[in-house]
Formats: C-alpha cells, sequence, structure tokens
C-alpha cells in the first residue's frame, strides 16, 4: 500500500502525517508518497481530513510506522 498526495493548487500545500505531527510542505504541482512499512495488518488505511489551509493524513492501525518521500524518490521524513 502506497499513498500519493498530489498538490493540484497554485499556492503551497501543508500536509501534516499524524499522530506524529509531522509538517510537509509540497510545492505547486509536486507531490509526495507514503510508503507504510512494517506490519501492516489486512484492512489498514488511511484517513484524510482536509482542513481549509491543510490536511491530515492518518494511518489507521496500531504500530503504524510511514516513511514519507518526494517526487525524486528521495526520504524526506
Amino acid at each position: 500500500m502506497q499513498l500519493r498526495i498530489k498538490n493540484n493548487n497554485d499556492a503551497p500545500l501543508l500536509v501534516i502525517l499524524e499522530p506524529w505531527a509531522t509538517e510537509h510542505v509540497v510545492a505547486p504541482q509536486d507531490f509526495i508518497q507514503l510508503k507504510p512499512y512494517g506490519n501492516i495488518p489486512n484492512g489498514a488505511f488511511f484517513t484524510f481530513e482536509h482542513h481549509s489551509a491543510f490536511i491530515t493524513v492518518t494511518p489507521e492501525w496500531n504500530g503504524a510506522l510511514v516513511h514519507v518521500y518526494s517526487s525524486t524518490g528521495k526520504l524526506i521524513d
């Protein structure tokens, strides 16, 4: 399971990865990719919440571990 968050807007997009509260700014027309690792149970999923100035993403399984990568494939978290 991987998750790509693309910013189709003309302004930067703030993405907050919970429960760690890590903040990632996605440039206009760019994306980040979230890749969970470790023990990922069947039925695991992410929850998104869209707010006016940012979005939050929360992995919804116990013991969740998530790496964040830039659009160039570089680990940024």
